[in-house]
């Protein structure tokens, strides 16, 4: 099931040019957390919304303050997400 999952977010990630810089995952009953990268702030909610549109995902939680500008310009953020396991 992990290989689904893990697919299903690089796929996302790529699409919307987003650089992961850490996956934290415990199980599947706790949220992964999502720490990453992208050159625009709007990239981060277009993100967000992706997640919260696919059927794999739930528990999509973007807090404010997890979005922040870099030194660079880049925009970093992080983002917890469960998945929804097949019954």
């Amino acid at each position: 099931p992990w290989h689904a999952v893990l697919d299903r977010v690089r796929q996302l990630t790529r699409q919307y040019a987003i650089t992961i810089d850490r996956l934290d995952i415990g199980s599947f009953d706790a949220p992964l957390t999502l720490i990453g990268r992208t050159s625009e702030q709007s990239t981060v909610l277009s993100f967000r919304n992706a997640l919260l549109s696919d059927p794999l995902f739930f528990n999509v939680a973007l807090p404010f303050s997890h979005v922040v500008r870099l030194e660079d310009g880049s925009t970093g953020f992080s983002i917890m997400f469960q998945v929804k396991l097949s019954s």
